[in-house]
């Protein structure tokens, strides 16, 4: 429209079309002037470039002529742009050998040549860097102009009324600044500052992760030989590189380390922040980053509880169904393969210090003799079948490295006990570890006796993972 008002060219002698109506004719005899020199996101040229123009298709047979300059600062997007465009097919005419492109921004001489038509009292230079602002307000000094100024962001001026155009003006009056803030909208519910939406900690997760850390603390009791704090942990991250599962074994290794390191009467908020501390360092020296770790601690109150339960249970049940000769009857109760030395049981002695007495825990093998005397028919019924032999070696196979690491092993072996539950097996944790005791003894032997080693039907479930171990796994 400004092209043919200033009469550089008459549109008139062409049929000007509407966008709809392109398709009725052949692009050979269309010339389109579209928006999208800086490739602005809702430009139809940018549109065009993703596919995603519904009024512009570009193909091979099209010339595309870019008829602008690259703006400071839209290089970036404008390169991209062009790149998709090329992947089109049409051909590009660009550059200043092109002679295509005219500015639409005035030159000095032209600006100084509409303020001395215009003669204005007040001038205030907007839009643009603060250096040409400033620039442009010189210019209109030159020009004879009494009130100039130039405000930032926020800043807010007044200018006196002219009650007669005889009255020169007072120039402007400051009335204050407004403290301007970004807002952001987050879909069609959140609006706010990037405070309010958490924009900067968005970005921090997606580059440097989170890792949530639950962990359950178990106090040792004033008896009891557990040295440190203990504790079970569970560990998941998010944004996080694991490194095929490698840094994810090394944080729970540190996270124990961490909790062993506290004091034994320090609060659970100490344990978390510590646990938060050795994690971030750790990840920071693995990889780089330096994600956001929550801890959270609760304090197991009942595990101490439950094993006196559990031990006075034992002790009461043995009293109550002792047999006449508990050394045959701890013999009858191991498997024959596994028959070694009666210490293996769970013991108890009295305070005068006589023999242990052996409690009620067995052990029933498919090679077990089938004849007992009367006297321990009540013992068979709490008889360890093949089934629960297996079921016992793979759940501590499974946990041989904790094992390793962890000094109080009670914990451990109630892990155990409730995962045998699960699979409908009433076993208590000493039970399990004085019949693991024995297949340890057992397995030992074994490996010294090849006969032993194929004739043992355990062997090879206990040889598959302490094997592997450089030592023998602990009780």
């Amino acid at each position: 429209m400004m092209m043919q008002q200033s009469g550089v060219h008459n549109f008139r002698t062409f049929l000007q079309v509407k966008a709809e109506d392109m398709d009725a004719y052949d692009p050979k005899n269309l010339l389109v002037v579209t928006t999208g020199s800086q490739a602005e996101p809702r430009a139809a040229l940018n549109l065009a470039s993703y596919g995603g123009s519904h009024a512009l298709k570009l193909c091979k047979e099209d010339v595309l002529l870019y008829s602008a300059k690259v703006i400071p600062g839209n290089e970036s997007r404008v390169m991209k742009m062009l790149n998709r465009l090329t992947d089109l097919g049409p051909k590009i005419v660009m550059g200043k050998d092109a002679g295509l492109h005219t500015s639409g921004h005035a030159y000095h001489d032209e600006l100084e040549e509409v303020l001395q038509i215009v003669k204005p009292q007040h001038f205030l230079p907007v839009h643009g860097e603060l250096l040409f602002l400033k620039e442009h307000e010189l210019l209109g000094r030159s020009t004879g102009i009494k009130h100039t100024t130039v405000i930032k962001n926020g800043e807010m001026l007044g200018v006196s009324h002219l009650r007669n155009r005889k009255v020169l003006s007072n120039g402007f009056v400051s009335l204050g600044k407004q403290d301007f803030k970004l807002m952001y909208s987050d879909g069609d519910k959140a609006f706010g500052t990037s405070t309010d939406l958490c924009i900067d900690e968005r970005f921090r997760i997606a580059s440097d992760g989170i890792i949530f850390v639950s962990m359950e603390i178990f106090r040792p009791k004033p008896a009891s030989p557990q040295s440190g704090l203990k504790g079970k942990f569970k560990i998941t991250t998010r944004c996080l590189w694991l490194d095929n599962g490698r840094l994810l074994d090394a944080l729970y290794k540190a996270a124990h380390a961490a909790l062993s390191s506290c004091p034994l009467n320090c609060p659970l908020s100490h344990m978390e922040r510590m646990v938060s501390e050795i994690l971030r360092k750790m990840v920071r020296k693995y990889s780089g980053k330096r994600p956001d770790v929550i801890v959270v601690a609760s304090e197991n109150t009942t595990v101490g509880f439950s094993e006196e339960v559990i031990n006075r249970h034992m002790s009461l049940d043995y009293e109550k169904t002792r047999p006449e000769n508990p050394e045959r009857e701890a013999e009858e109760s191991i498997p024959e393969v596994m028959r070694t030395t009666p210490d293996d049981a769970t013991t108890s002695s009295n305070a005068q210090g006589n023999k242990p007495k052996l409690g009620k825990i067995s052990i029933i093998d498919k090679d077990s003799s089938t004849s007992a005397p009367a006297a321990a028919k009540s013992s068979r019924k709490n008889k360890w079948k093949p089934e629960e032999i297996k079921s016992l070696i793979q759940l501590r196979g499974e946990m041989n490295e904790k094992f390793q690491t962890v000094k109080g092993r009670m914990v451990l072996w109630e892990e155990i006990s409730g995962s045998l539950l699960k699979q409908g097996i009433t076993r208590t944790p000493a039970q399990c570890k004085s019949v693991w005791t024995s297949l340890l003894q057992k397995y030992e032997e074994s490996k010294k006796d090849e006969e032993n080693m194929q004739t043992w039907q355990y062997f090879s479930a206990m040889d598959s993972f302490l094997s592997c171990e450089g030592e023998m796994a602990t009780k």
